[in-house]
Formats: structure tokens, C-alpha cells, sequence
């Protein structure tokens, strides 16, 4: 059963990201090879939307983590009493060009991967995709032992299936699944962090594959 998530960052650490619009009349490459049995994919569909996947996932997360890089560099713009609004400015250009650049490589590729399909599994998909989303479950886990900041998950699914995705100052990424068990997260300063993004629903896989089918919190530390 699909899972759904809404995360929430608490005391002003950003809003989430807005629903991706095409969420709903698309399908990623993940959610249909998870399906495929089901909706009766042949072995030549199936071959051609592995190839297309391959095509695209390394440009696509080349640019998700140019992304994170350009986000992290607004934060520290954003963060001096006085901001350099010609700085900023330019800044905001170059992350709305790679948001461009990334909505319309995914874009081109879910239309691509919906034209491979007939119309009985475009609406099997459908159902298994909204499946689940009823009688929502809503808690509050804080992120590390700092009470200040907190995660608050929406829907059937435990925090520690979370991917944390950690970037250091030296540009080091370190990933893992259960926050409990990590001294990465628990040694985390709130002062510290230059920026919290995150992935959800087919956004999530798109980019970290099934590691990140439960949900991706991506925190930049400052350099």
C-alpha cells in the first residue's frame, strides 16, 4: 500500500514546496515497475521505460543537488542583517533556471512514461497510487533531541523510514534511514543549518529511487 506524507518543518524553518501539478494524471518509472504485474506491463514496455529511466536519473540528480547547492547559498545571502538584494537577485534566477530545468526534464519524461501505457493501466495506476490515502495518521517527532526542531508526519508511515540525507561544510553527503540510530542527527546544532529541504511522493523516488519511496529530508550544514 502506497504511503502518503506531509512534512512539516516547525519554527520558521520553510514551508514545503507546493504539489507538483502533474502528480495527478502522471506516473513515475518507480510506481509503474513496482505495479507492473498488476497491470500487466510486457517485457518490452517494461525494457523501454528502464532504458528511459536510465536516460535520465543521472542528469536529473545532477541537478537536484545543483539545486540543493544554490538553495544553500540564498540561505547564507539570506541570513546578514543587510541583504545584497542585486546578490539575491541574481542568485534567485539561477535556482528558478535549474527549478526550470528539472520540472521540465521531469515533465517530458512522465509524459513519455504515461504515452507507453494503454488506457486500463493508466486508471489501475491511478487507483493503486491514491491508494491509502484515507484516515490519515498525524504525529510529531522532533529531529534530533534539540526540541526546537521538529517533523511532523501525515499519514501511515513511521519516521524512522525517513531518508536523511546530510551535506556537511565540507561537501560531504551522508545518508541512512533511521534517525534513532544515527549520531549524525543527534549531534546536529539547529545553528547550524544553512538549509532543510525536502522530497515527497514520486519527487522522493524520482530522486533517491526506493530509498527514498517514504519521504527525503535533506539538511545542508553552514560551511
Amino acid at each position: 500500500m502506497k504511503k502518503l506524507i506531509v512534512i512539516f518543518f516547525l519554527v520558521g524553518l520553510g514551508k514545503l514546496n507546493a504539489q507538483d501539478v502533474f502528480q495527478k494524471h502522471l506516473f513515475s518509472a518507480d510506481l509503474i515497475l513496482k505495479h507492473k504485474t498488476e497491470i500487466g506491463l510486457s517485457s518490452d514496455i517494461e525494457g523501454q521505460i528502464k532504458n528511459l529511466y536510465n536516460e535520465h536519473i543521472v542528469d536529473f540528480n545532477s541537478l537536484r543537488w545543483d539545486l540543493d547547492e544554490q538553495m544553500a547559498k540564498m540561505g547564507t545571502l539570506l541570513s546578514f542583517d543587510k541583504v545584497d538584494i542585486v546578490a539575491a537577485n541574481s542568485q534567485m534566477k539561477v535556482i528558478l533556471q535549474t527549478e526550470e530545468k528539472l520540472k521540465k526534464m521531469k515533465f517530458e519524461m512522465m509524459v513519455t512514461l504515461k504515452n507507453l501505457l494503454n488506457a486500463e493501466q493508466q486508471r489501475q495506476l491511478m487507483a493503486l497510487k491514491n491508494e491509502g490515502h484515507d484516515n490519515p495518521l498525524d504525529f510529531t517527532t522532533s529531529l534530533n533531541e534539540n526540541p526546537r526542531v521538529s517533523v511532523k508526519v501525515k499519514g501511515k508511515i513511521d519516521s524512522s523510514e525517513l531518508l536523511f540525507v546530510i551535506k556537511d561544510a565540507k561537501g560531504k553527503t551522508t545518508q541512512f534511514k533511521s534517525k534513532s540510530d544515527s549520531k549524525a542527527i543527534k549531534d546536529i546544532d539547529p545553528n547550524k543549518i544553512e538549509s532543510i529541504s525536502v522530497l515527497k511522493g514520486e519527487s522522493a523516488m524520482e530522486a533517491y529511487g526506493k530509498e527514498g519511496e517514504n519521504g527525503v529530508v535533506i539538511i545542508v550544514l553552514k560551511k
